[in-house]
């Protein structure tokens, strides 16, 4: 079962302020929280198939933005150590 472009769009638009103040409130960043809305969104449509349609969509979506918004911050968490460690390399080098 594929979701059809219209039961997307009506999922996108009944849900997706709630995933950006979902993100919003957990990461402080604007910006930040738009690319986790995006990245939602996707994760949503591509495991639609596996939704149960007899529950509630909200909590389903819930589940799948903090997931989302874990591995967002871990990532970029990761990311900051790796950059510093690089740095800290070439600064031992130049030295």
């Amino acid at each position: 079962m594929n979701i059809s472009r219209e039961e997307a769009e009506k999922i996108f638009e009944e849900q997706s302020a709630y995933v950006y103040r979902l993100a919003l409130f957990l990461t402080k960043s604007r910006t930040l929280s738009e690319d986790i809305m995006q990245d939602t969104f996707i994760q949503v449509f591509q495991v639609y198939p596996q939704y149960d349609s007899t529950r509630p969509i909200q909590p389903w979506i819930y589940k799948i933005t903090l997931n989302t918004v874990r591995k967002t911050l871990r990532k970029r968490h990761w990311t900051t150590l790796w950059n510093r460690q690089h740095k800290n390399e070439s600064l031992e080098e130049i030295s």
